[in-house]
């Protein structure tokens, strides 16, 4: 029971660091909508950080997870030996590149500051070094102190973007404080914040480097890559499904290279506003694997698997009608011109809701040892991306990759269903999670056709709709509710 509580209270540390940080991560993206120079500025970050993503699969390739299984299966010195040789060599090689490629990426980009390229490098760098540190932090339940360094650096990073882009729009004529602030530059700024941050938290864990120094074992090496390389394909998939549409998205669209990253701008601030419901999902994912595996011996496991998949759909269900028939609302966090990518919210959120539920159904192949098809289902869903991103997007621009996005988790999660009846059934409620995700959406049809006026006749409608379904819920799910309590 000591160590259940012990587990609970790290997830819980884990949960709220990760969550504070997204949000404040978050509240970035309105900041910058109103202090960037246009959407085409937004469009630059979110093209560019799409990219990092996947350059940092590349640069850390899956060592995180691979060390923790073998610093229990050898030890944790000679896996953490190897895996920083790999590190070193996978992040060097891709950081050196960007440094010295940087002219050549500008002019693939078309972003005229090569200078962008260069502090991503440094940012690769630094990240891909602290990642073995903060592994060794978990593997030995420091889970406050890794909690509170990932903070720091959020909290650094939403600190120095404040200051450079305050600056550049209020202190740049300043006698004083006006030499410190480029008004032209305020995308380096951002770009250098997170540099900086990255650079500090990499000073403050270097001190786990003592004692230890690269290791040259070939076969140990090669054990190590074995085990990763699927976890490597599966985060390069993972990239596609969920970042590949702002990354590739101004070259995609038609008009000018302008226009494109203005389409990004606008699709990648909007696009932020299906937090709330990501961050549910999140919250889940830290919660459930070990929930999961913990009563996985359980007679009634099956039974309590198909309770969480009801329960987490209804509570997504409500967090989707919250956001949806408020938008208007919630769309007055961001600079009036991004408000006309409004109509990607409620499809991204869907999107986000089949993710969640995908996470619920994986458990399948997880308990039966069948991991490999986890890699197999994030393959087929980015296989989807790609085809509906080349194709709906010159078409029908930023709508189109929204629409690939849902796509791709809708047949994930369809795929991931389809075989976990085969290989695991669960009797899950499909009559019932059917019913509230189309209850919950035809709410939505309805409230936006009903072109109400006015932000406050909009909230109560909303306010009346979300009361209605969730007293639905408690009418169909009291008596069952009650009839567990009793058990």
């Amino acid at each position: 029971m000591s160590k259940l509580r012990a587990l609970a209270s790290q997830t819980m540390v884990y949960g709220v660091s990760t969550i504070l940080g997204r949000l404040l991560n978050f509240a970035l993206f309105p900041i910058f909508s109103y202090l960037l120079d246009g959407t085409s500025d937004l469009g630059v970050v979110s093209s560019l950080y799409g990219y990092v993503a996947l350059l940092n699969v590349l640069c850390t390739m899956g060592m995180e997870t691979t060390f923790f299984f073998y610093a229990n299966k050898v030890s944790e010195e000679k896996a953490f030996r190897n895996a920083l040789t790999i590190i070193l060599a996978s992040s060097g090689i891709i950081s050196l590149g960007l440094f010295i490629g940087a002219p050549f990426i500008d002019s693939i980009q078309h972003t005229n500051h090569p200078e962008y390229y260069r502090l991503i490098a440094g940012m690769l760098l630094f990240d891909a070094l602290a990642i073995l540190p903060f592994a060794r932090m978990r593997i030995r339940n420091q889970a406050k102190k890794f909690a509170l360094l990932k903070f720091l650096n959020i909290i650094i990073y939403v600190a120095l973007n404040l200051l450079f882009l305050l600056g550049c729009t209020y202190w740049a004529d300043n006698a004083t404080f006006g030499q410190y602030f480029n008004p032209e530059q305020k995308v380096f700024y951002i770009f250098l914040s997170n540099f900086v941050a990255s650079a500090v938290i990499l000073l403050v864990v270097l001190k786990e480097y003592r004692g230890y120094k690269p290791a040259f074992d070939g076969a140990s090496m090669n054990a190590l890559l074995k085990y990763s390389w699927p976890l490597i394909m599966v985060g390069i998939a993972a990239w596609v499904n969920e970042n590949m549409d702002k990354s590739i998205l101004e070259k995609l669209v038609p008009g000018t290279v302008e226009e494109g990253y203005s389409q990004t701008g606008i699709y990648g601030a909007v696009y932020k506003l299906s937090i709330a419901m990501a961050l549910v999902v999140q919250a889940f994912k830290f919660a459930a694997e070990p929930f999961f595996f913990g009563i996985q011996k359980d007679k009634d496991a099956k039974e309590t698997y198909a309770l969480v998949l009801k329960w987490f759909v209804i509570v997504e269900c409500l967090v989707f009608l919250g956001v949806t028939l408020n938008l208007d609302v919630i769309l007055l966090l961001l600079e009036e011109q991004f408000r006309v990518g409004k109509a990607v919210v409620p499809i991204v959120l869907l999107g986000q809701l089949f993710l969640g539920i995908y996470y619920n159904l994986s458990i399948w192949y997880k308990l039966t040892e069948k991991t490999i098809w986890g890699l197999y289902i994030s393959l087929f869903g980015a296989a989807i991306t790609i085809v509906l991103l080349f194709t709906l997007v010159p078409s029908i621009g930023y709508m189109g990759a929204a629409w690939a996005t849902l796509a791709s988790f809708f047949a994930m999660m369809m795929l991931s269903f389809y075989q976990g009846r085969k290989h695991y059934p669960v009797p899950y409620d499909y009559k019932s999670i059917v019913l509230y995700i189309s209850l919950s959406v035809v709410f939505w049809l309805v409230f936006s056709g009903a072109e109400l006026q006015g932000l406050a006749q909009q909230s109560v409608v909303a306010a009346t709709l979300i009361i209605i379904f969730a007293a639905f819920v408690w009418a169909v799910e009291k008596p069952r509710k009650l009839l567990l309590l009793r058990k």
